[in-house]
């Protein structure tokens, strides 16, 4: 909302945003869903508005059983999603503003200005995970609900919020939760601070707030257990004297710090198998980076994890017609000194109609994950943890990050996508023409097909066009060369191309494909070797 500033003037219209912003959106579409299950409920004594006196208290809609029910498992689940979208934002948020000031030294005072705190649906642990970060950092939290009196109880609208969403059964997770100015006051009393809500005068407790942060009790301590099962542990702080109320940090995770960083639940798990001896391999698990721009600073890239989805389990749920998996991806990248310089991680929990999972299981689940790394020699530990299925696999690969360039690594393209309107301009891998999702596999099927061609981007310099080929060769004799036509140049000049290859028309055996970019006197080559089969 705003940068650091004494000046109150921007800091009381940072507020004033605060208070007009997307909660107000996220709430009316929340309310109107509400009122929408509170009309179809079809049972009148039973019957509770939000709002006594407005138009939701006509009462039950008559509707058709049959479509009523619908309707309310459609109501249902869009609070659900809705309560996801905004929530994964808020916490994420959070997370990164609690990992900016992890930095700085000493106690850190943060006063957030928010109507309520929204928590993704059936996932409370995400919250303790931010208040364990803040206090490993040692940030205390001061909320300030910016929308003053409110003649409606926020406890009766998160009461009814619940209490019509959980009367439908989504054959999942209950919805719970839903008192997002309660979710504010934990953040807060839980890291130490304290909530300020329901007030139309937030002089006197903001005075408190600075008094707090002039003057406060430090007590510290080291935890005699160095089992990191990633359990919440607790913090209680007691005091003798009667008639005081404390304010007191209560508890963290006790994960390992990695880089500076605490970790995630999912991550301790993945990074156990990583260590484990010996390396486990209980699936086909594949990894990569691929290099893009390259500067004398550093080098854009791209981290790709990818495995066959027949692999992982998967969990029915008969009574939703539903099936899930989850697979969380981490990766440890380490200099030349066995140093670990970055850590990369992706959680994905997924469900789908059970009709698709035949669909899904001829399908690859993979994660593309950005990488800024200056030059050098690196080398890559990576694990694919099945989380449903408790087992997993590494993978271990060398990589030299080069200092200049104006070819890209060459990638085998699995599928491409036509450009939609929510294309990201920065990704290497997306052009206006569409999205490259790449295979990390150098074994081809000519069968199904897996790779439609291959995919690079060219950073061409100032003066004539560049002249660009590509030649596939097998034991040093080429099978087929081309001429290849450029696209247009994106936003930043670079020239982003996708060749398609016909890989059906192979035989089996092992080939290399280059791509070779001629420009003022200048050549570049990049090769890639395939094994089709």
């Amino acid at each position: 909302m705003q940068q650091y500033t004494n000046n109150i003037n921007l800091l009381t219209q940072a507020v004033d945003r605060a208070a007009t912003g997307a909660y107000q959106k996220f709430a009316k579409d929340m309310e109107a869903e509400v009122t929408k299950l509170n009309q179809l409920a079809g049972d009148p004594g039973r019957f509770q508005p939000i709002r006594p006196g407005s138009a939701e208290e006509r009462g039950p809609a008559v509707a058709d059983s049959a479509l009523a029910q619908a309707e309310r498992r459609m109501a249902a689940m869009t609070v659900e999603i809705l309560s996801n979208q905004a929530g994964n934002l808020s916490i994420d948020a959070l997370q990164q503003l609690i990992q900016g000031q992890a930095q700085l030294p000493g106690r850190k005072t943060v006063i957030y200005f928010s109507e309520g705190l929204i928590v993704p649906t059936g996932q409370p642990e995400r919250l303790r995970a931010v208040v364990s970060a803040a206090n490993r950092v040692n940030i205390a939290f001061y909320t300030v609900d910016p929308s003053g009196l409110d003649t409606m109880s926020r406890a009766r609208v998160a009461h009814l919020t619940t209490q019509a969403i959980n009367s439908v059964d989504l054959g999942g997770t209950a919805v719970k939760a839903t008192n997002y100015q309660e979710n504010l006051r934990g953040l807060a009393e839980d890291t130490g601070g304290f909530a300020i809500a329901n007030t139309n005068d937030t002089r006197e407790p903001l005075r408190h707030v600075m008094e707090e942060v002039r003057a406060h009790y430090e007590v510290a301590y080291a935890p005699t257990s160095s089992n990191y099962d990633g359990h919440f542990r607790t913090i209680e702080v007691r005091v003798h004297k009667s008639g005081i109320r404390l304010q007191s940090r209560k508890g963290y995770f006790a994960l390992p710090m990695l880089d500076g960083i605490s970790m995630a639940p999912f991550e301790l798990a993945a990074l156990t198998a990583l260590n484990s001896q010996p390396s486990p391999h209980a699936f086909e698990f594949h990894a990569g980076v691929l290099t893009f721009h390259a500067t004398a600073q550093a080098t854009e890239c791209r981290a790709v994890f990818s495995v066959p989805s027949r692999i992982l389990h998967f969990t029915e749920d008969p009574k939703a017609k539903l099936f899930h998996l989850h697979v969380a991806f981490l990766a440890l990248l380490k200099d030349d000194q066995d140093q670990v310089v970055r850590k990369i991680s992706r959680d994905l929990p997924f469900q789908a109609p059970a009709d698709r999972r035949a669909e899904f299981e001829r399908g690859e689940v993979t994660v593309t994950l950005p990488l800024r790394l200056p030059p050098g020699r690196y080398h890559l530990e990576a694990v694919a943890y099945d989380v449903d299925g408790d087992a997993a696999s590494t993978r271990k690969i060398a990589l030299v990050v080069p200092s200049a360039g104006a070819l890209s690594d060459l990638v085998l393209a699995r599928s491409f996508e036509p450009a939609g309107e929510d294309r990201d301009a920065t990704d290497p891998l997306e052009s206006s023409a569409g999205k490259v999702t790449p295979e990390v596999s150098p074994t081809i099927s000519k069968a199904n097909g897996a790779a439609a061609g291959v995919y690079f981007v060219l950073y061409p310099g100032q003066g004539a066009g560049p002249e660009v080929g590509i030649a596939i060769s097998r034991d040093g004799k080429t099978v087929s060369s081309a001429h290849l036509s450029l696209p247009p140049a994106e936003a930043d000049g670079s020239l982003r191309v996708l060749s398609r290859i016909p890989f059906s028309g192979f035989d089996p055996g092992v080939y290399e494909v280059t791509v070779t970019a001629a420009q003022g006197g200048a050549t570049v080559r990049r090769t890639v070797v395939i094994e089709v089969e």
